[in-house]
């Protein structure tokens, strides 16, 4: 019901998210109906809002569904009556397709003078920068945005840029854990492993700029990949494996994994991590097969560290992180989880939430 580049009102999105809650006939759990309704505001194009809510006491503390839809409401109307501050990095507009601002107009000229660098090609004296909102990010830390760069000759090229900002919420730990995911991303990029990647044969995006800025601002531009995202079949998933077996190949092994670990990677690579999830550890039920799994998490941490088998994972392999090109190759992007780990973490997770085994016409 919601594209990813509309700023609706908040009556809309009220209604929207009213629709959306009933078509998927959802269980009349508060806690699943709240994160719905988190969703769909963060797919609009309303990060801060989003936060409000997963963040609200009053919401997250109500045990019925009627009284967190009230608290929703609530909320909501407020956000209506004040319509929600830009907290984007550099006074970044959250419109769905406009002139690009002059931050990101500076941005784009400095990425054309890598353009030849990354295969691009030559590019001619830029006559226009225009900015397409891609999505807004969590806890109002900025947003990705495609840049569209047209010469004077009329030729076109895509910047895929993130532009990120603190939390919005310093004291929020997930916001902060988030945000430094970031400067990860960033390491990622600027030391080399994006080129030493697609040289191995896997493809991902090549920087063209990065900016680390006071105030804890990142800005992050790099090429737009030639892929889409689609539903993962069985040869799309045999192809998905590939791309991780070349990474895991490169980086095989705990010398390998721990110099790249010095360049700025994650320690403990993979998005679901004993040491970095502490919060979701603490909100599992403590009965029932979750709360047997509880149990054990401290150990299964221990045994993954201590695995002989140790490379650099991409650490978030789920679907919408993950492009095929024309010819079925995977394309993966989002480097903000990778990191030492041993390859079954990026395998596990990639089977769970990826490879769905349906063909295009069956999903």
């Amino acid at each position: 019901h919601i594209g990813p580049d509309q700023r609706a009102p908040a009556t809309q999105m009220r209604a929207r998210v009213a629709r959306s809650i009933a078509a998927a006939q959802l269980p009349q759990s508060p806690a699943m109906v709240t994160r719905w309704m988190t969703l769909m505001l963060w797919a609009c194009g309303r990060p801060r809002c989003a936060h409000m809510l997963r963040t609200d006491v009053a919401l997250n503390s109500a045990s019925s569904f009627s009284a967190r839809l009230q608290r929703f409401r609530t909320i909501m109307r407020a956000a209506e009556s004040s319509p929600e501050p830009d907290n984007s990095p550099d006074g970044m507009s959250l419109r769905s397709s406009r002139t690009g601002t002059q931050v990101e107009r500076a941005l784009a000229m400095r990425c054309v003078e890598r353009f030849d660098a990354v295969g691009y090609g030559r590019f001619g004296s830029v006559a226009d920068v225009s900015s397409r909102l891609i999505q807004g990010l969590w806890a109002g830390t900025g947003s990705v945005v495609e840049l569209t760069v047209t010469s004077g000759a009329g030729e076109e090229r895509q910047i895929i840029a993130k532009l990120i900002g603190p939390p919005s919420d310093p004291s929020d730990y997930e916001g902060k854990r988030d945000h430094e995911s970031f400067f990860v991303e960033a390491s990622f990029f600027d030391q080399g492993h994006a080129e030493r990647i697609l040289k191995a044969g896997a493809q991902v995006p090549l920087a063209l700029v990065l900016d680390r800025l006071d105030g804890g601002r990142v800005h992050i531009a790099m090429t737009k990949l030639t892929g889409h995202l689609r539903v993962i079949d069985e040869a799309r998933a045999k192809s998905a494996l590939q791309w991780m077996a070349r990474v895991h190949a490169l980086y095989w092994g705990t010398e390998r994994s721990d110099a790249a670990v010095a360049t700025g990677l994650q320690p403990q690579g993979c998005y679901w991590n004993f040491d970095t999830r502490q919060l979701e550890f603490n909100r599992m039920p403590r009965d029932g097969w979750e709360g047997r799994l509880r149990l054990a998490a401290a150990g299964i941490d221990a045994r993954l560290k201590a695995d002989t088998m140790q490379t650099v994972c991409h650490g978030d392999p789920k679907a919408a992180n993950i492009f095929f090109d024309s010819d079925g190759a995977a394309q993966f992007f989002d480097f903000q989880w990778v990191g030492k780990a041993p390859p079954a973490k990026d395998l596990a997770y990639f089977m769970a939430c990826g490879a769905t085994g349906a063909s295009d016409e069956s999903e």
